[in-house]
């Protein structure tokens, strides 16, 4: 059998440092649509976290129900048409007993809305509670029970499009989808907000983040509707995220948060009075919590851990159990997990739960973007199952057969051994990053003097024949690469780099692994029986290219 022809083309690749294996397997479920919030909650209550996610784009909220397959067979999708992209939180807000979600609505005469819990994974028609403001938007929503009367209430910061200053809410529950608005603060440029008893009175409080004066401000809850003056805490930066959890096990909640800039990401230990201790870097001079914060116990110890997403993979901090944390650790490194709007929106891209009921917190990050493209027409889940350490996945014995430049087109055809274990190269019907494993590569074409030598970086999507679950094999391969140079010189062809993503993002090892390895003249490698081997059949383009000067 030989392999069909690919058409690729150019990509910019995303430089990232290799990381050791970490103690999650990940495993990767394609969701339509656009990811602009993610939540995890158990909506039917069999003991398996379900994972909530809104898209904006298409005015529904989609439940993927859980079991212990983590499968995802059942999937249950709930429309509502002034939806807008946050969630208020998953909570109890009609009082019986059943998880609920709360939505934001946005460019509506509506504040937020409930879509009521069945108790099976369903919901009800949602129960939207109208304003007199015109278009309200929100950057934040959290939900929390301010006067201790065991209703969910909600917390917000309205926006305006984006405007300043900004206003700070709270939605007192009354009972019957009916809820008091109360004015807590205006005038500022409130950014990031969290909720809790800061003050151990029994009541909720209102903890948020303002741009104007890179300060935190602690808003008490009285217990009766109203709240006392803000006590402010500086912090040197302000991002777009703050969450409260008592890091250093003292019973007192502490802050995290995020700064304007990389390496700003900050830890204040609370001293259980609404006020709190100078704020403590987190370890790494390029990480950032702004794209969301989920606290759990990730890693088995007896004290909460940090992850938070990012452009290239998800950030997690061990915690120490007292108020500091270990070096970060880096999960799914090159896969993006950055928000679409993410600095005017306060949703986030992961949360944790037990996935598979096996008492261990997992995680899930809303891959909201395939790699490569502004304009998603599928968003991934990536599952970190915990417990389970990832897959390794090796590529070696790089061979090309043909190697050869004609009319602006590079034809390549070869292979290269793999293995490893706990992989998934599968072929999955479209030829799209969301659906398939792909292999990344750069061509260099070195031009006789005078001219110019190129890079050209190509994603060749997926199609892999189902490679599931074995541990060694051949990927064989024949691709035709358009280039924008069309010249009748012959030049000097070398392969620069070579990898492979699996269908779950584990990316294998590069090769040439070194500049040495560039050759202009291939080695020959005579084609024989293709059984048991799988080829690339699909591609999606992209483009860039890199343009070097000779010497």
């Amino acid at each position: 059998m030989k392999p069909d022809c690919l058409t690729v083309a150019i990509v910019l690749v995303m430089a990232a440092a290799h990381l050791a294996a970490s103690p999650f397997r990940q495993v990767r479920i394609p969701a339509p649509g656009m990811i602009d919030d993610i939540a995890v909650g158990d909506f039917n209550g069999d003991g398996y976290a379900d994972i909530a996610i809104l898209d904006a784009s298409a005015k529904k909220v989609r439940v993927f129900v859980g079991d212990s397959s983590m499968g995802y067979a059942r999937q249950v999708t709930k429309g509502y048409s002034k939806i807008g992209e946050l969630f208020g939180g998953l909570a109890d807000f009609t009082g019986d007993g059943l998880l609920d979600i709360a939505v934001d609505s946005v460019w509506a005469t509506t504040w937020f809305a409930v879509l009521p819990g069945k108790g099976n994974g369903e919901f009800l028609a949602p129960k939207p509670l109208n304003s007199s403001t015109s278009e309200p938007k929100f950057r934040s929503l959290s939900a929390f029970d301010l006067d201790g009367d065991g209703r969910s209430d909600l917390a917000g910061q309205q926006d305006y499009y984006g405007s300043s200053p900004s206003s700070l809410l709270a939605f007192r529950n009354l009972g019957g989808n009916k809820y008091q608005v109360l004015t807590i603060a205006d005038g500022a440029e409130y950014q990031g907000l969290t909720t809790g008893d800061f003050d151990r009175d029994g009541f909720s409080d209102v903890v948020t983040g303002d741009l104007d004066t890179d300060s935190v401000y602690f808003y008490k809850s009285n217990g009766d509707g109203t709240f006392a003056a803000p006590v402010r805490t500086g912090v040197g930066s302000i991002g777009t995220a703050i969450e409260g959890a008592d890091l250093n096990r003292d019973g007192k909640l502490d802050l995290v948060g995020g700064g304007n800039f990389l390496g700003e990401s900050w830890a204040m230990m609370g001293k259980g009075n609404g006020q709190f201790i100078k704020r403590k870097l987190l370890p790494g001079s390029f990480e950032s919590v702004n794209n969301g914060i989920t606290i759990a116990d990730l890693l088995g110890g007896t004290a909460p851990d940090i992850a938070s997403g990012r452009t290239s993979g998800i950030t997690l901090w061990e915690g120490k159990g007292n108020g500091t944390f270990a070096s970060p650790q880096h999960l799914a490194t090159y896969t993006r997990f950055d928000r679409n709007d993410y600095f005017s929106s306060g949703g986030t891209n992961q949360a944790a739960g037990d996935l598979n009921g096996d008492g261990k917190m997992d995680l899930v990050g809303a891959q909201w973007e395939y790699m490569g493209s502004s304009d998603p027409e599928m968003s991934n889940l990536v599952l970190f199952v915990n417990g389970q350490p990832a897959g390794s996945f090796t590529i070696s014995n790089l061979s090309h057969s043909t190697l050869t430049y004609a009319g602006g087109i590079v034809t390549m055809i070869g292979s290269v051994q793999f293995q490893g274990t706990g992989l998934a190269l599968k072929y999955a019907g479209a030829p799209v990053l969301t659906d398939n494993a792909f292999m990344e590569l750069t061509v260099n074409l070195d031009f006789p003097s005078p001219m110019d030598d190129y890079d050209f970086t190509y994603q060749a999507t997926g199609a892999f024949l189902n490679l599931l679950g074995q541990s060694s094999g051949t990927i064989s391969y024949s691709l035709t690469l358009p280039t924008t140079v069309i010249s009748t010189a012959t030049p000097s062809i070398s392969v620069e780099e070579l990898y492979v993503w699996d269908y779950n993002l584990l990316r294998s090892n590069e090769l040439p692994a070194a500049r040495s390895h560039r050759t202009a003249t291939p080695r020959a490698r005579t084609a024989t029986s293709m059984e048991g081997r799988v080829a690339l059949v699909g591609a999606r383009q992209y483009g860039s290219v890199d343009q070097n000067d000779s010497p």
